[in-house]
């Protein structure tokens, strides 16, 4: 009793390295740290709001405070806005360019081919495996400025035909049947473009998959709707009338003018004056063929 008390007395002094084990801290504070990952087939947007609002719901002790740092989801929303804001401004900007070239009738179904692709896409995509995601949004994104080049080429040739007077059912065949080699040649190309991401091995193999495979299967089906969709529009008001009766033929009036003048009356003056003036400049050009090939050519061996 009343003899001093040393530390050896109590514990075990060993000279060595200070402890430094993990410390998590939030914003300078001490904190506990919960890494959340999400199942494999499951959706990281449903499962991150579903823990926004678990983390509402909870009462926490008093001086305690839940807060969620590096939430992922965040990129995956900002993907989202940038294919929904992407697929309604080209919407708006091929119904504005395409109503000044062609009616509002064919405008509008142009422009429906572009929703009409990527919810046919959408629909397919849990069938094989494919969910919402930052690599499937990538393939939209990559995809969703090419998806109406097929619609646009068929419905102006269609309506070519339509301004030189033939009759609507033939001139909507005519027109599909002309543009169906280079339109499958176009998607082809592209298609076979991105093919070769199916040959990445290894972890990038298995993320990128899904972009060759959005690519692919949003050509194909605007390849679906360009040649059997968009021509039944085209043709189905003037096929059948009110309750599925064909519709009364077309009244010639003997004081219309013929179709080369009638030709052209739809358009706007402007166009019609474009359309002019390239006739000429393009009638001039081809006079010196040779000299444009050489021209072309010098400069795409500058530009190498």
């Amino acid at each position: 009793a009343g003899g001093a008390l040393t530390i050896g007395d109590v514990a075990q002094v060993r000279l060595g390295r200070e402890d430094l084990a993990l410390r998590p801290r939030a914003d300078g504070q001490p904190s506990v740290a919960l890494l959340i990952r999400k199942r494999e087939n499951a959706d990281i947007l449903d499962t991150v709001d579903a823990i926004y609002a678990l983390l509402a719901s909870v009462e926490l002790p008093e001086g305690v405070e839940a807060r969620v740092f590096n939430d992922l989801s965040r990129q995956t929303r900002n993907r989202l806005s940038v294919v929904i804001s992407n697929g309604i401004g080209g919407v708006i900007l091929v119904l504005g360019v395409l109503l000044l070239f062609l009616s509002g009738r064919i405008a509008f179904w142009v422009a429906f081919g572009m929703p009409f692709a990527l919810i046919g896409v959408a629909a397919v995509m849990p069938l094989i495996g494919i969910t919402i995601n930052m690599i499937s949004l990538a393939g939209f994104v990559l995809v969703i400025g090419i998806v109406v080049d097929d619609a646009i080429v068929v419905s102006e040739r269609i309506a070519f035909y339509i301004e030189q007077g033939v009759e609507l059912e033939v001139a909507t065949l005519r027109g599909t049947r002309e543009m169906a080699l280079p339109v499958l040649g176009s998607s082809l190309t592209t298609i076979l473009a991105f093919t070769p991401l199916f040959l990445l091995g290894g972890l990038p193999g298995k993320f990128s998959w899904a972009i060759p495979v959005i690519v692919i299967l949003t050509l194909s089906v605007s390849l679906f709707e360009c040649f059997f969709v968009l021509p039944s529009h085209f043709v189905g008001r003037h096929h059948s009338g009110p309750g599925g009766t064909k519709s009364p033929e077309r009244v010639v009036d003997p004081n219309e003018p013929p179709p080369q003048e009638r030709r052209g009356r739809g358009k706007a003056r402007w166009i019609l004056a474009l359309e002019r003036f390239y006739g000429a400049l393009l009638h001039r050009v081809l006079r010196f063929a040779p000299l444009v090939v050489i021209a072309f050519a010098g400069l795409f061996v500058v530009t190498i």
